[in-house]
């Protein structure tokens, strides 16, 4: 499988749009918890919000090369399939680093929800984690 975050820019444009989201899915898939109940799972939640601020620096990046690629294609009077190409990349780009701004705050809900649960047990004496 490909590794997208090791490709340049140009390489990225030589990917068939399927096989970009496809590599994209399998290197920034964040999957969100069921739940958080134990001190091992916070920190696992934890590492997977460091992991999806990473992921979304980069997306959110990427998106914007290629934004400001179609805008200068744009500004060239480049043909309409090249243009139309460069806006499916866009979109997945963005749609990859909207799937990861959720999955944040989700997992951000989580934590806070968990934390205010064993606030409330520690105020009422039953301590659990």
């Amino acid at each position: 499988m490909i590794q997208i975050s090791s490709l340049t820019e140009q390489n990225i444009y030589n990917l068939d749009p399927a096989e970009l989201e496809a590599a994209l899915r399998q290197e920034f898939f964040i999957e969100i918890p069921v739940s958080i109940d134990t001190e091992e799972d916070m920190a696992n939640a934890q590492q997977l919000l460091s992991k999806c601020g990473a992921y979304y620096s980069y997306l959110a990046y990427m998106s914007l090369q290629i934004r400001t690629r179609k805008k200068r294609l744009r500004l060239d009077r480049a043909d309409k399939d090249t243009i139309s190409r460069v806006m499916i990349y866009e979109d997945i780009f963005e749609t990859f680093a909207d799937l990861t701004k959720q999955a944040f705050s989700t997992i951000s809900r989580m934590l806070s929800v968990k934390n205010m649960q064993t606030e409330a047990n520690r105020a009422s004496g039953r301590y659990a984690i």
